[in-house]
């Protein structure tokens, strides 16, 4: 207990310390320089990757990332608040996100040609895994992975993730979703993720799971936001368990 006090004290005082930063620095012009910086925590029920149970009980899961013309940074982590109570996990990411549409109009090209690739956004980046409670580093790694999106109702997305360490293998991810806006910038995300796991980990090539979510987003004084989430994974094989896990994720952004 004594750790979750302490992880709770500086998961706090980060997010006072941008807070009173973005406080002082709205009455200036933003500089275009300037990244957009986010740092949220999530509490969970459980921590389900995949398809893959992780953590079968009550977890936090801090985070937090820099943007700035597309190049992103992020750091998220897992903290098993129940029997281990400490960290199971950090993954560092690079991504590096642009839509097609912003490009040709950034370089002036030809509005009439080709307009319906404005709506696609492409995306590639890095992971790195690390597991600071096992003994050894031997079971972190590193993935790779390209991705894209469309920009219509339904907003379908798909991601493919290569895995040339650890978890040897590759992972495919697609899906649907949309975002319903209502009155007071509260937003209500709906989606359905399926995945198709290509021998990660040591798992059989097959479907892993059908994942249902929904997650309504609440603005909170200007810079903070409240999104309790609910979720359902669905096995699509029996190397996996369907689990109902939700929690809540408190953040800030600037």
């Amino acid at each position: 207990m004594r750790s979750i006090k302490k992880l709770s004290n500086v998961i706090f005082l980060a997010i006072l310390c941008l807070y009173v930063f973005a406080a002082s620095a709205h009455a200036k012009e933003r500089l275009e320089w300037i990244p957009d910086v986010l740092l949220d925590v999530a509490f969970e029920t459980k921590y389900i990757w995949r398809g893959q149970t992780m953590v079968d009980d009550p977890v936090i899961q801090p985070g937090g990332s820099i943007e700035l013309h597309g190049f992103t940074f992020s750091v998220w982590g897992n903290y098993d608040a129940s029997d281990l109570d400490r960290f199971t996990e950090w993954d560092y990411i690079f991504d590096y996100t642009f839509n097609i549409g912003e490009v040709r109009e950034k370089f002036a090209m030809d509005e009439n040609d080709l307009e319906f690739v404005d709506r696609l956004t492409l995306s590639g980046g890095y992971i790195f895994y690390t597991f600071p409670h096992l003994d050894s580093d031997a079971f972190n790694s590193h993935e790779f992975y390209i991705g894209a999106s469309y920009d219509v109702l339904l907003q379908p997305f798909v991601t493919y993730y290569l895995d040339f360490d650890s978890g040897a293998g590759s992972f495919l991810e697609f899906g649907l979703g949309h975002t319903f806006e209502f009155p007071a910038g509260i937003n209500a995300d709906l989606g359905i993720t399926a995945g198709y796991n290509a021998g990660q980990w040591g798992y059989d090539w097959s479907f892993s799971s059908l994942l249902f979510s929904g997650e309504v987003s609440i603005p909170v004084l200007k810079y903070f936001e409240i999104a309790p989430n609910v979720n359902y994974s669905l096995a699509l094989d029996n190397q996996y368990d369907s689990e109902f896990y939700g929690g809540v994720k408190v953040s800030i952004s600037y």
